[in-house]
C-alpha cells in the first residue's frame, strides 16, 4: 500500500470487477469513437474489426469480445501476472481512446 507521510493514498484495492468494468467502459468508447470516425470516411484498423465488419457485425462482435476479455479480467485479477495485464489492457484501451480523439479531430478539421 502507497503511504505518503505516514498517511495512506488508497484505502482499498481495486477489485477484479472494477478493473474489468473500467476495460469493458473504455471498450464501449472506442466502438462509439470508431462509428464515428467511420462516419467520416476511416476503416477499421484491427483485422478482426475490419472482418467483423465487413460482415456487418462489428457492434455485437465488438460487444461479446469486450465482455469476454472482462470476464477474463475479473476472473483471473486475484493473480499477481493477470492483474498487470489487466490493467496493461485498461491503460491500452484509454491510450486507444485518446488515439480516437485525436484522429477524429484531424477529420473534423
Amino acid at each position: 500500500m502507497a503511504r505518503l507521510g505516514g498517511v495512506r493514498l488508497f484505502a482499498r484495492r481495486v477489485s477484479g470487477a472494477s478493473a474489468a468494468c473500467l476495460f469493458f467502459g473504455f471498450s464501449m468508447v472506442d466502438l462509439l469513437l470508431s462509428s464515428a470516425a467511420f462516419t467520416l470516411g476511416a476503416r477499421e484498423a484491427n483485422p478482426v474489426l475490419a472482418w467483423l465488419a465487413l460482415h456487418d457485425l462489428l457492434v455485437p462482435g465488438k460487444i461479446i469480445l469486450s465482455l469476454l476479455a472482462a470476464a477474463i479480467i475479473a476472473t483471473t485479477y486475484w493473480r499477481p501476472p493477470a492483474r498487470r495485464a489487466a490493467w496493461f489492457g485498461v491503460f491500452a484501451m484509454l491510450a486507444v481512446n485518446f488515439y480516437h480523439i485525436w484522429g477524429l479531430s484531424l477529420l473534423v478539421s
